[in-house]
Formats: structure tokens, C-alpha cells, sequence
């Protein structure tokens, strides 16, 4: 694992901010050291710092409330930054009418 993660023109400004706010370790357990920005599934608004393994498996949590990925879920630790992952807003297409 590289540390620190790699901080580029386009995730370099939110992985700074995600570590300036928390620290670099996993946002949920505080555990392993995050190296993915995680958003939600609308790819909106970042939630924190993943590891490899919650980063994957993190979306098949049956809880919600109760262990350390489920409170993740229902409220990101970050939240208050109001920061949107920019992948999400570059990848956005407009849609062509029907017309």
C-alpha cells in the first residue's frame, strides 16, 4: 500500500481534505488506512477514506445500525464538508430528448 495515497488534480484536493478532517484511517473502524474516496451510490457526495477490503464489500451490509459499516452508511462521518466526488459530476452526460 502506498502512503500517502496518491493525490492527483482530481482527487488530490478531497483526499486532503478527507485526512485534514479525520485523519487517514478508515472513516468507520479507524483500522487500516483509507486509500479510496468512497461516495454514495448517486455519486454525489463523498462519505470518506476506504480500504481495499471495506471499499468493495462495503455496499453489502445488511445492518443498518448497530456495527461499524452500516453507521458508516446512514451517516457519513464527512458529511459536513459538503464535498462531491468529481468523477461523478465529469462523467455526467446530458440526456438526448425523445425528440
Amino acid at each position: 500500500m502506498r502512503w500517502p495515497p496518491f493525490q492527483g488534480p482530481i482527487l488530490g484536493p478531497i483526499i486532503k481534505a478527507l485526512i485534514a478532517a479525520l485523519g487517514p484511517a478508515w472513516h468507520a473502524c479507524h483500522s487500516t488506512i483509507g486509500v479510496f474516496v468512497d461516495h454514495d451510490p448517486a455519486g454525489l457526495q463523498v462519505r470518506g477514506l476506504l480500504c481495499r477490503h471495506c471499499n468493495t464489500w462495503l455496499e453489502t451490509c445488511p445492518h443498518s445500525t448497530g456495527c461499524a459499516w452500516g453507521d458508516y452508511l446512514n451517516n457519513s462521518p464527512v458529511a459536513h464538508l459538503g464535498l462531491t466526488y468529481p468523477r461523478a459530476a465529469i462523467s455526467r452526460k446530458p440526456r438526448r430528448s425523445g425528440a
